[in-house]
C-alpha cells in the first residue's frame, strides 16, 4: 500500500464521516463504456447522457474558491465487499457531473446552498437519476504546519424517473491552492486532491452508501495483469488499484482480452466488466461478457484468483448472459505482473 500523505490522515476521517469512501486523455481508450464518452467527448453532451440537466453550477454570490468540473467529470461505480460477484451486474452506474465553474467558499461554511447539476446513469442507455433542485456545502479550511487543507462536503438531491428520492453525498479535499479540478480521476497524492462521492436512496443521513463512485480510468495507477491458460484458450484481465487510507483500495477492472476456443475477444467496456474482490484484493473473481457470444458463452469468469497463487485455485468458468455458469474449463497456467 502506497504511503498516504499527511492531509489525507487529517481531513480523511473528518471528511468521510464514518462511511466507506488526471486527465485521462492520454490513456483513454476512446470505447471504454457504450455510455457515449469517448475520447472526442465535446462540450454538448451524447446522446446516452441527453437527458441530464442543462444548468451550470452555481454557488453563492461572493464565494471565490474555484471548483473546476471538467467534460470528463465522469464516475464509475465500484464495487462493495457486501456484494456478491453477480450482484455486482445489476449495481452498476455511472455518475457525470455537469461541466462548469462552481465558486465555493474561502472560509468555513455549514450548510451553504449550491447547485451542483448531475446525473446517474443506473440501466446503459437508459434514464436515471438527476439533480432535484439545489443542494447543501459544508466547507472547512484547517491548517496543520503551515499549510492549509480545504475540505468541501456537498449534499445533492436526486431524483429518479419515477419520482423516487435519492441522495448524492460528494466530497473532495486536499491542500489548499485556491481551487481545484475535477477531470474523471482517482485521487491524486501529488497534486493532494482526494475525491469520493456516494449515492443512498432516501437520505445518506440512514449511514447506507448503495452506490460509491470513483475513477473510470484510475489513469496513472500502475496495472496488475493477471494472465491465464486454460482449456481452449487464454484470458488477460487487466485491474488498476488505488490507494486507501484503510479500508479495501478502490479500484477498476479496465480491460480483458483473450482467446475462446479459436475465437479472439477483448473488452473495456465499463458495463461489461464485472469485479468483485475480498478484503484489500486478497482474493479477485472477475467476470467478462463478450460483445457476442462465443459459441454458447455469452461471457467468462475467473474466480478466487490473487498474485500469489494461494488456495484455493483459480478457476476458470463460461457463463452465459445472466454470469451463470454453463461450464468449466481446466486451468493449465496463470501469471502476474505489475506494469506502469
Amino acid at each position: 500500500m502506497r504511503a498516504l500523505p499527511v492531509w489525507m490522515l487529517i481531513l480523511g476521517p473528518l471528511a468521510c464521516n464514518g462511511k466507506d469512501g488526471v486527465d485521462d486523455s492520454a490513456d483513454d481508450s476512446g470505447v471504454a463504456d457504450d455510455s457515449g464518452l469517448t475520447d472526442d467527448t465535446g462540450v454538448e453532451l451524447p446522446d446516452a447522457w441527453d437527458w441530464c440537466p442543462t444548468e451550470a453550477p452555481a454557488g453563492q454570490s461572493g464565494w471565490s474558491w474555484p471548483l473546476e468540473i471538467g467534460d470528463r467529470a465522469l464516475y464509475c461505480g465500484s464495487f462493495s465487499e457486501g456484494r456478491t460477484l453477480l450482484e455486482e451486474i445489476d449495481t452498476k452506474a455511472q455518475l457525470r457531473l455537469m461541466a462548469g465553474t462552481l465558486q465555493l467558499p474561502t472560509e468555513d461554511v455549514q450548510g451553504g446552498e449550491v447547485t451542483l447539476p448531475a446525473c446517474v446513469m443506473m440501466d446503459l442507455g437508459e434514464p436515471g437519476l438527476i439533480t432535484e433542485g439545489p443542494g447543501a456545502v459544508d466547507s472547512r479550511f484547517q491548517e496543520y504546519g503551515g499549510i492549509t487543507y480545504y475540505t468541501h462536503n456537498f449534499s445533492i438531491p436526486m431524483s429518479g424517473p419515477n419520482g423516487e428520492s435519492w441522495e448524492l453525498a460528494l466530497m473532495i479535499n486536499g491542500e489548499d491552492s485556491g481551487g481545484a479540478a475535477l477531470d474523471g480521476g482517482h485521487w491524486d497524492i501529488d497534486s493532494g486532491l482526494w475525491f469520493s462521492a456516494g449515492l443512498c436512496e432516501g437520505s445518506c443521513d440512514t449511514g447506507y452508501w448503495a452506490r460509491l463512485f470513483d475513477s473510470c480510468t484510475f489513469a496513472g495507477i500502475d496495472t496488475d495483469l493477471h494472465t491465464f491458460t486454460f482449456d481452449g484458450g487464454t484470458l488477460r484481465l487487466e485491474l488498476r488499484i488505488g490507494a486507501s487510507m484503510a479500508s479495501t483500495e478502490p479500484a477498476i477492472f479496465y480491460r480483458a482480452e483473450g482467446t475462446l476456443d479459436g475465437t479472439d475477444f477483448a473488452q473495456d467496456d465499463y458495463w461489461k466488466l464485472i469485479y468483485n474482490p475480498e478484503h484489500h484484493h486478497f482474493s479477485r473473481d472477475a467476470i467478462v461478457f463478450f460483445d457476442d457470444p462465443i459459441g454458447a458463452a455469452c461471457g467468462i469468469s475467473a474466480l478466487n484468483f490473487d498474485p500469489w497463487g494461494e488456495e484455493p485455485a483459480t478457476r476458470i468458468q463460461l457463463v452465459d448472459c445472466d454470469g451463470a455458469v454453463l461450464e468449466s474449463r481446466t486451468l493449465t497456467d496463470e501469471t502476474w505482473e505489475v506494469v506502469p
